[in-house]
């Protein structure tokens, strides 16, 4: 019952540009609301249900004060050209437990309360996570620059425990402990060194495309960056951590297909797999690949949600000789 709402949901807010995105609400028994805007679809929400979003700009900053489930369109450029980007252009704050997935959001999303521990972001893009010193949060298939146990550019030592994310592109991570990185890619500097502020951490089959190391640097040590382990897994120059079967590369040009000139930001126009006949196709655990398309869940092409998705479209210019309008769409889930 909820896919085939979704489905008719994405169907009604697809078939025109010009016509106001629309924003459904659909609680657990299959109920559903159509919304004019995220902000009146948030007031009608309540804890447990689901807002699914169209493609189209959001602004403002939001502050989200339910337990949701909140799924947008998608925010690659080549898998929502029918379907439109869903694209905040403000923060994001959470004062509860919420599951984000696939959308864009441009600054930033704070969890600004303990009620919010346990979230789930999935196949999302975004600058900044602020955990605030919330734990047991999982992220799959996301596009960040930094995350932070703490509060970012505070000196106070708040961090943040027990953070599982797999198949992602990060840049920076700070004030975690006791957690895990699986097929990650880690986007730095070939010339200048990155600095995690990380202890008794794992990572399993990622690549570090660019110069990383474990250190406070200059910011207030609140523990000591002890106990991180590296397994299976790619550094430019030497492994930055203790561990077993790491691999070490001086041109890191070469490991994927085009991760730009010195990798140290993600763009849509890259290619982050790893080139034919590559050695590292094979260097995982259990002689499985390293990287994002490695492991139990490989990054998604196109970071597409979950949810059914438009992948093609075709409306008529003019009606057929009974007056009606042809209509085409094709629909598929999870690809």
């Amino acid at each position: 019952m909820k896919l085939y709402v979704l489905w008719l949901f994405v169907l009604i807010a697809s078939t025109s540009s010009a016509q106001t995105p629309q924003f459904a609400v659909v609680r657990p028994d299959g109920t559903t609301y159509i919304c004019p805007s995220f902000d009146s679809a948030h007031n009608k929400a309540v804890d447990d249900d689901y807002i699914y979003l169209p493609g189209t700009v959001i602004t403002g900053d939001k502050t989200i004060t339910k337990r949701l489930t909140i799924i947008g369109a998608g925010h690659y450029p080549d898998s929502t050209q029918y379907t439109g980007k869903t694209h905040f252009a403000g923060s994001f704050f959470l004062e509860k437990k919420c599951t984000l997935e696939g959308m864009q959001i441009d600054n930033q999303v704070v969890i600004t309360s303990p009620a919010a521990s346990n979230c789930s972001f999935i196949r999302l893009k975004t600058s900044l996570i602020i955990l605030g010193g919330t734990n047991d949060h999982f992220i799959d298939g996301s596009v960040f620059s930094t995350i932070t146990g703490g509060y970012y550019n505070n000196s106070t030592c708040t961090q943040s425990s027990n953070i599982f994310v797999r198949n992602s592109l990060l840049y920076s991570i700070e004030k975690l402990q006791y957690s895990n990185f699986s097929n990650c890619i880690f986007l730095g500097n070939n010339s200048n060194y990155t600095f995690f502020k990380i202890a008794n951490s794992q990572f399993d089959n990622c690549i570090f495309r660019g110069l990383f190391t474990a250190d406070w640097y200059f910011q207030t040590p609140c523990y000591p960056i002890v106990g991180n382990s590296s397994n299976h897994c790619l550094w430019q120059s030497g492994a930055g951590f203790p561990g077993l079967n790491n691999l070490a590369t001086s041109q890191p040009d070469t490991v994927m297909v085009n991760s730009g000139n010195n990798g140290t930001f993600f763009d849509y126009q890259y290619n982050y797999h790893l080139r034919p006949n590559s050695p590292y196709l094979t260097a995982g655990s259990g002689g499985t690949e390293i990287g994002i398309y490695g492991g139990n869940a490989p990054y998604k092409e196109g970071a597409v949600p979950g949810n059914p998705h438009i992948y093609f479209k075709q409306v008529s210019t003019q009606t057929n000789v009974n007056g009606q309008l042809p209509v085409q769409f094709k629909v598929r889930t999870n690809n």
